[in-house]
């Protein structure tokens, strides 16, 4: 049993988070602080603290110590990750995708960061990269019906129905009572049929 000592940051880290691990968030602030002035220079234990702080709404604080745990370690990747959603969530976008950016380039193997980066440029329009992470999410992982077919509605928005509507068929044949897939696939045939009667009335003018 750790018990404090010579090396109590050590002891209120531990303290902190057996307190997070029980949903005592206040408490494990209170552990960290106590970890933080015994040595300032513990990334942990700003990031841990973080996480308490977020998960008691405390946005601007969370954001302060994830950014103070990768001003000590700029090799942070859970900071980055952490602190990328959390700009997501307060409308900076391209801080956050600054955040994914580096997150992914330390670890490209993180599919909650894909997914997450995904969204963002979806809100932001960036409809081909959205479906660049899409694509590569599904090399990372089994897919999904929900992975088709929030890849078929970044298609949809991009113009590229045909292709959009083979992932709502992907996602139908993993889940066929997934309703909203359906509605988008009918969607996606009327796109298709549109497109070729359009087509049509113009060769005939031509």
């Amino acid at each position: 049993m750790i018990s404090p000592g010579t090396c109590s940051w050590e002891f209120y880290t531990a303290q902190g988070l057996i307190k997070y691990l029980t949903k005592d968030y206040a408490g494990a602030i209170a552990e960290y602080d106590k970890a933080i002035g015994n040595v300032a220079s513990y990334a942990p234990a700003y990031y841990f603290r973080g996480l308490a702080e977020e998960k008691l709404g405390h946005k601007q604080e969370a954001l302060n110590d994830y950014s103070q745990a990768l001003e000590l370690n700029p090799f942070y990747i859970e900071s980055y990750f952490r602190r990328g959603k959390m700009y997501a969530g307060v409308g900076l976008l391209k801080e956050a995708l600054d955040d994914l950016t580096i997150a992914l380039f330390l670890n490209p193997k993180s599919a909650e960061a894909f997914l997450l980066r995904a969204h963002i440029y979806g809100s932001l329009g960036a409809y081909k990269l959205q479906i660049r992470d899409y694509n590569k999410l599904a090399k990372l992982q089994p897919s999904t019906s929900e992975l088709f077919y929030l890849r078929g509605l970044a298609k949809m928005k991009y113009g590229k129905y045909q292709a959009a509507l083979s992932d709502f068929n992907e996602a139908l044949a993993l889940d066929p009572t997934r309703q909203n897939a359906l509605e988008q696939k009918q969607l996606a045939r009327f796109k298709l049929s549109q497109g070729k009667e359009e087509l049509a009335v113009l060769k005939k003018n031509n």
